[in-house]
């Protein structure tokens, strides 16, 4: 599990879209969960907001981490992950980290 928080070392294509789809996946069902805490009172509004900001927190780091290690799998420079903080333009950027072709692997159709 350390691994997804590291910047260090290379994210495969396979890995970056599994740690994606299971993070958005993941942040949807906490997300209700902990918006339901909140509903729950005045104590279940100071807990659940401080859940929902550890929860952004730990989600921003793991998507800046596996972005990183995808951007130096594929050869780009690792400071290219900012480029997920602007808004209508990080959805482009995700999609294209994902399909970027690895180091070593000739860019074109295999056939």
């Amino acid at each position: 599990m350390t691994k997804y928080f590291n910047f260090y070392g290379s994210a495969s294509r396979q890995e970056y879209w599994a740690v994606m789809v299971i993070m958005f996946a993941g942040l949807i069902v906490l997300s209700t969960v902990f918006s339901l805490i909140m509903l729950s009172g005045s104590s279940g509004l100071v807990i659940g907001s401080l859940l929902m900001i550890a929860l952004g927190v730990a989600s921003i780091w793991l998507q800046f981490a596996v972005s990183a290690r995808r951007c130096r799998d594929a050869m780009i420079n690792p400071w290219w992950s900012l480029a997920l903080l602007v808004p209508y333009v990080n959805l482009a950027v995700l999609i294209v980290f994902g399909v970027l072709p690895p180091k070593g692997e000739p860019e074109g159709l295999v056939s």
